[in-house]
């Protein structure tokens, strides 16, 4: 899996095959399929610990007695960080041109995604009860514009060759994200 990310990084996700993992990592292509029985399965696992990566990371946030709005910043700033500590991992998670023709990684990333939103909403509904997220736009909405800014950063900054850093400019967004979502006017 690493190899895979390494020629993904290097070399784009469209020339991710088994014959250059396999020229990565020293094996032959059958040796590869030893392992994994295709490319999809590699992709696969590499969603998959990302998945657990990142709710491993999340778990104590989300457990945590914090005020929804840091939660919220919390859980942004250690997704954000872990792509700045793994940044080939974003050619992976955002190849939505893969994941359109595979119906199993589609339904992996939307699986991602769809827990992500689920526990922002939760913790957004946390927050317009106690007073301190603005109750007057639905959850769910908030919930996507927190998610789309994050993608959006994150997008820039793997198309822009990792240009600029990526943990500044993610928490300046996330002040303004904040504002935005603060019942406090």
């Amino acid at each position: 899996m690493d190899a895979s990310l390494r020629l993904i990084e290097r070399k784009g996700i469209q020339n991710l095959t088994t014959k250059n993992i396999a020229r990565e990592v020293g094996f032959t292509e059958p040796g590869i399929y030893r392992h994994f029985a295709s490319k999809e399965d590699i992709l696969a696992a590499i969603l998959e610990r990302f998945r657990s990566v990142v709710n491993d990371r999340n778990r104590a946030i989300l457990d945590g007695d914090m005020d929804p709005l840091d939660r919220i910043g919390a859980m942004y700033a250690n997704t954000i960080g872990y792509f700045a500590e793994n940044p080939s991992v974003t050619a992976a998670v955002f190849a939505e041109e893969i994941f359109q023709n595979s119906s199993r990684l589609s339904a992996t990333v939307r699986r991602i995604m769809d827990r992500t939103q689920r526990a922002l909403r939760t913790t957004i509904r946390l927050g317009q009860e106690r007073g301190c997220v603005r109750g007057d736009l639905p959850d769910e909405q908030l919930a996507l514009i927190v998610m789309g800014s994050f993608r959006l950063l994150v997008t820039r900054w793997r198309l822009s060759g990792r240009s600029f850093n990526l943990v500044r400019e993610g928490a300046k967004l996330w002040e303004t994200v904040r504002a935005m979502l603060s019942a406090e006017r």
